[in-house]
């Protein structure tokens, strides 16, 4: 429970917590977040190559991309919102293909041809997926 803090995680990294967020700077290699009732956000460092894999159960994920990344990012959300439209579960300053079925949107972006791929899995909960120059 609380909250789990890291500014940069150079090698891999294993994070879980039960209500409270996980807060990550800048990931650099593999990484495993789980958490529920609480907030993932994470940065990627332009130069990863390892996977990384989120999953959240009730509440949301930011996840901070360099545009010079190359990765494969994939994986659902799912709401209670049960229509067939994708709706705002998912926003991205990148392209994203996605398709929504009963309450879950499978979802995908290829970056700079693919690499390293980043799993993402939300329950309840909104995935942002930003740009960053940094």
């Amino acid at each position: 429970m609380g909250l789990s803090w890291v500014d940069a995680a150079i090698g891999k990294i294993n994070a879980k917590t039960s209500a409270g967020e996980v807060l990550i700077g800048l990931v650099h290699s593999d990484a495993i977040i789980k958490t529920s009732a609480g907030e993932v956000e994470i940065g990627v460092a332009a130069t990863n190559t390892g996977k990384i894999n989120i999953q959240n159960s009730s509440g949301d994920v930011e996840i901070r991309i360099p545009p010079t990344l190359k990765s494969t990012i994939k994986g659902t959300v799912t709401s209670f919102d049960w229509g067939d439209l994708v709706g705002d579960e998912i926003k991205s300053d990148y392209l994203v293909a996605s398709k929504k079925s009963g309450g879950k949107v499978n979802f995908s972006c290829v970056l700079n041809g693919g690499g390293g791929i980043i799993d993402i899995n939300v329950s309840m909960g909104e995935l942002r997926i930003k740009k960053v120059l940094k």
